[in-house]
C-alpha cells in the first residue's frame, strides 16, 4: 500500500528535476514533474517566439506546444508511459488482492448493483440530466441491466442453497465416521 501511496503522489509532483542551482540566482526553469512542469520566465531556446512562460502548469498544455520538444524529450514520454503502466498495475493489483480479501459475497453484490440500477432508473430519465430531455429515453441496455440484478439475485439464493446443502453433507460425513483422539 505505501508503494501505491508514493506512486500517486510522484504523479502530481513537480520534484522530478529541479533548477535551484546558487550559481544562477534567478533560474527560468525551475522544477519538472511527470506531469507538470514550472517555469520562472522560461522561453523558447530557439527564440523563435517572444512568449514568456511563468508558473507551475499541466505539461500538456496547448500554451506549451511551442517548447514540447525542450520539456519532453523521446526519453521523457517514454518514462511517462511506462510510470503510467506502471502505476495502473499497482493499481490493479491492489484492486485484486482487495477483492481476493474482501470477497464480496453475492449478497452485498446484488445490493450494489440494485443501488447503481435503481440511480440510473431515477436520475437517467431527468430533464437536467442530458440536453433535448424531452427526446431521451432509457435504452434497452438499462434493460439488460435490470435482467442481469435479476439473474444476481438467482445466483446468489442458488449459491445460499448450494452452501447449506454442502455444510449439511458435512456434518453428515462427520457423524458418520467419528474419530476419537488419543
Amino acid at each position: 500500500m505505501e508503494d501505491l501511496e508514493y506512486m500517486s503522489k510522484n504523479l502530481k509532483a513537480t520534484l522530478g528535476i529541479t533548477s535551484l542551482s546558487k550559481n544562477v540566482p534567478h533560474p527560468k526553469f525551475t522544477n519538472l514533474g511527470l506531469w507538470e512542469v514550472c517555469f520562472n520566465g522560461f522561453h523558447d531556446m530557439r527564440h523563435q517566439y517572444d512568449t514568456r512562460f511563468y508558473g507551475c502548469k499541466h505539461i500538456l498544455l496547448e500554451e506549451y506546444a511551442i517548447v514540447q520538444s525542450e520539456i519532453q524529450p523521446p526519453f521523457f514520454v517514454v518514462t511517462q508511459i511506462f510510470y503510467t503502466l506502471g502505476l495502473t498495475g499497482l493499481l490493479l493489483a491492489v484492486l485484486l488482492i482487495l477483492i481476493y480479501v474482501l470477497c464480496i459475497d453475492d449478497f452485498y453484490r446484488v445490493r450494489i448493483l440494485n443501488i447503481a440500477l435503481i440511480i440510473f432508473g431515477v436520475y437517467g430519465d431527468a430533464r437536467d440530466y442530458m440536453p433535448d430531455w424531452e427526446n431521451n429515453y432509457i435504452s434497452w441496455s438499462f434493460g439488460l441491466g435490470f435482467v442481469g440484478v435479476i439473474l444476481e439475485f438467482i445466483a446468489g439464493a442458488l449459491f445460499v442453497v448450494e452452501s447449506r446443502i454442502l455444510n449439511r453433507k458435512e456434518i453428515a460425513l462427520e457423524n458418520q465416521y467419528p474419530m476419537e483422539k488419543r
